[in-house]
């Protein structure tokens, strides 16, 4: 992803917090709130089923610090960011191919599968949420 990318994903977001160790960012989360003009598909698919929700579009963690619990401590801060203004997270993890990694952090937070979809016919994503 280039930075007109994450720029224009920063635009969206209604959270965005990075994690920097000694002067590198090393992890990154973006959440884009309900109602946005965003062309996605997953966004696409919670927006025509739920009324506001904060939607995970990027979570980022450099190779160097995976196991050192900064997508733990970035999902820790989003549902206490997000608590007191919606009652719903929701986000993806490809299925196929398998991201076993953002699999088990998925479960180890509680989220849930409500629906499942082919993203341009390419990859199949778990769709989940998580209640507030």
């Amino acid at each position: 992803m280039d930075l007109e990318k994450v720029t224009d994903l920063d635009a969206l977001a209604v959270y965005h917090k990075a994690i920097v160790i000694d002067g590198e960012v090393e992890g990154f989360l973006l959440a884009i709130p309900s109602g946005r003009n965003y062309v996605n598909e997953n966004y696409s698919w919670f927006s025509s089923r739920y009324e506001q929700f904060h939607y995970i579009d990027r979570i980022v963690v450099s190779s160097s610090c995976y196991g050192k619990g900064l997508g733990s401590a970035l999902y820790s801060d989003l549902f206490s960011f997000s608590k007191s203004r919606v009652n719903t997270i929701a986000c993806e993890y490809n299925l196929e191919p398998l991201n076993t990694a953002s699999k088990a952090l998925h479960l180890k937070y509680g989220f849930t599968e409500v629906g499942r979809h082919f993203v341009s016919n390419e990859k199949l994503v778990s769709l989940q949420v998580k209640e507030t």
